[in-house]
C-alpha cells in the first residue's frame, strides 16, 4: 500500500514532465512553483483523513515493543553496495534475528534500462554521462549469496519498498518512506545505503544508550570514513575504527543556500566520556558515557524508536539534500530529545561516492534541466522558516504560502523553545556566522545540563 501511495503522488506529475524520463535536460520544463504545488496538493491528498493513505501521516500506529528489537531504515538511491550493507550488517551483529531492515531501493531497473536507458553520473574522463547495465536488486543479490540469512530473504527480517530512479523525491522523502516500514520494534536507527558495522554493533548500541545522562537520548555522528564497499575485517582483525572512541560534531557553517553544514568531526576529549569517581584506566566503562552533541548527522542515528513516534518524519520535504541535518536537530532538541555522539564508533560510512548515480541526476531526467539546484532554493524556505531565519518568517517573503503548510504536525515540538536550541548549538541565523558549541569541543557538559545522571536513558 505504501507502494500505491506514492504512486498516486507520481501520477499527478503526468501532465508536467517532460515527454520521456530519457530525455536529459529537457530545458522546456515546469516552473519551480508548479513542481511544487504539483507535489504539495498531491500529498496533501493522499494524506487527508478521508483517504485510503491517511494512515501514512506518521509512522505506524502501534506500541514499541520491549523486547530489544532493532529497526534499521535504508534507503538506497542505485547503491551497488546494498547487498553488502546488507550483509555486513547481519554478518556482524550478536542477534541478527533481532535486526529488522526497512529498504527502500530507489533503482534503474531492467524496464526502465530497455525503455529508457541507465545513466552514470558524469565522468571524470569526459565530463560526460555514459550508458550502463540495469542496477543490482540488493535484497535479491544479498540473498543469493551463500549465508544469507534465512529470514533476511523470506520476509521476516527485511522489508522492501521498490521504485524506479524516475520516481525519486529526494533522500529526505525516502527516509519517510523508510519510517513507514517500522513495525513496533524496540529501536529506531538510520543508515546508508554504503555502510560498514563493527562486531557486535547491536549489543554495543544497547549498552552504551543504556549509559546516556537522560531520559529520551538520541545518538547521531558522521561515522568515521568506512571502505567504498563493505566488508568484514580480514582474519578476525578489528577494523582500525571498530568501537573506538567516536568523532563528535561540534562546529556548522553557513553554505549554500544560507543552510548550516554541519562539519568538524572531534575525538572524544576523556574528560567528558569519565563520570565522577571513575577510573578509565581500571574500567574500560568510564569511557562510554555518551557526550552531548549540538548537532545531528543523517548517516547514522540511533535512539528508542519512541522517537519516530513522538517526531513524524516530514513528508512535506521533496528535492532537498541540504537541510535535512538542520530540521532533524531542531525538531529533535525542541521535542524533548537530547543529542549525543555514540561514545563507540559502530559503523563507518564510505564518503566522496564519486562517479556514482546521485538522484539529482535523475530529478535531471524527469522533470526537467536545472532541477535540483533550483527546486532546493525553492523547498529549502520551508526549514528557514520553522527555525527561524529572519528572512524568512514573512509568508509573504516565501515563494509560497505552502512552503509552511503542515508545519503545526510535523515541524518543531513543545518541549523546548527553538531559541534553546538556537543557543544550545551557538546558531545565529540572522548573522550567519561559523557555528562553534565550545561546551562540545571542550568535552564539557553543556550548560543546564551538568547535573545530568548517566543511566536513565
Amino acid at each position: 500500500r505504501i507502494t500505491a501511495f506514492v504512486r498516486r503522488i507520481h501520477a499527478a506529475f503526468a501532465s508536467i514532465r517532460p515527454a520521456g524520463f530519457g530525455l536529459r535536460n529537457d530545458p522546456h520544463r515546469a516552473s519551480d512553483a508548479e513542481v511544487w504545488d504539483t507535489f504539495y496538493k498531491a500529498v496533501e491528498r493522499a494524506l487527508a483523513p478521508s483517504s485510503e493513505f491517511s494512515e501514512f501521516a506518521t509512522a505506524a500506529d502501534v506500541p514499541v515493543r520491549d523486547d530489544g528489537s532493532m529497526f534499521v531504515s535504508i534507503s538506497s538511491f542505485r547503491d551497488e553496495v546494498c547487498p553488502d550493507t546488507l550483509e555486513n550488517l547481519f554478518a556482524t551483529a550478536d542477534e541478527p534475528l533481532n535486526i529488522f531492515v526497512g529498504l527502500v531501493q530507489q533503482n534503474c531497473d531492467q524496464a526502465q534500462h530497455d525503455a529508457y536507458g541507465c545513466k552514470t553520473a558524469v565522468m571524470p574522463e569526459d565530463m560526460k554521462v555514459h550508458e550502463m547495465d540495469a542496477d543490482l536488486e540488493c535484497l535479491e543479490t544479498y540473498c543469493a549469496r551463500p549465508g544469507a540469512l534465512v529470514q533476511a530473504c523470506d520476509g521476516s527480517n527485511v522489508r522492501v519498498l521498490k521504485f524506479n530512479e524516475s520516481e525519486t523525491f529526494g533522500p529526505v522523502f525516502g527516509r519517510y518512506l523508510g519510517s513507514l516500514l517500522w513495525s513496533g520494534e524496540s529501536y529506531y536507527m538510520q543508515v546508508d545505503a554504503h555502510t560498514t558495522f563493527a562486531k557486535g554493533w547491536d549489543a554495543a548500541l544497547k549498552e552504551d544508550y543504556a549509559l546516556a545522562p537522560s531520559k529520551k537520548p538520541i545518538f547521531s555522528h558522521y561515522p568515521p570514513g568506512g571502505p567504498q564497499k563493505p566488508s568484514l575485517p580480514a582474519n578476525g582483525i578489528k577494523h582500525p575504527w571498530e568501537l573506538d572512541l567516536g568523532p563528535c560534531m561540534c562546529d556548522a557553517e553557513f553554505a549554500e543556500y544560507g543552510i548550516i553544514r554541519v562539519g568538524a568531526m572531534q575525538r572524544y576529549p576523556i574528560k567528558e566520556t569519565v563520570p565522577a569517581g571513575c577510573d578509565p584506566k581500571r574500567d574500560a566503562a568510564c569511557r562510554r558515557v555518551p557526550r552531548f552533541a549540538p548537532f545531528i548527522g543523517a548517516g547514522f542515528v540511533f535512539a528508542s524508536a519512541r522517537f519516530v513516534k513522538e517526531v513524524p518524519f516530514d513528508p512535506y520535504l521533496p528535492f532537498i539534500f541540504m537541510g535535512e541535518e538542520l530540521n532533524f536537530g531542531a525538531r529533535a532538541f525542541t521535542h524533548g530529545w537530547d543529542i549525543f555522539c555514540p561514545p563507540r564508533s559502530v559503523v563507518a560510512h564510505a564518503y566522496l561516492r564519486k562517479q556514482k548515480p546521485k538522484f539529482w541526476g535523475a530529478l535531471q531526467r524527469s522533470i526537467g534541466a536545472g532541477t535540483h539546484n533550483s527546486l532546493q532554493k525553492f523547498v529549502l524556505p520551508r526549514v528557514k522558516h520553522m527555525v527561524g531565519y529572519p528572512e524568512a518568517q514573512a509568508i509573504s517573503s516565501l515563494a509560497a504560502p505552502t512552503l509552511v503548510g503542515h508545519l503545526d504536525f510535523y515541524g518543531l515540538g513543545d518541549a523546548r523553545p527553538m531559541a534553546a536550541y538556537r543557543s544550545y548549538a551557538n546558531l545565529d541565523f540572522a548573522a550567519k556566522r561559523h557555528a562553534h558549541a565550545g561546551w562540545c569541543a571542550k568535552g564539557d557538559r553543556p550548560p543546564g545540563f551538568e547535573d545530568a545522571v548517566a543511566g536513565v536513558g
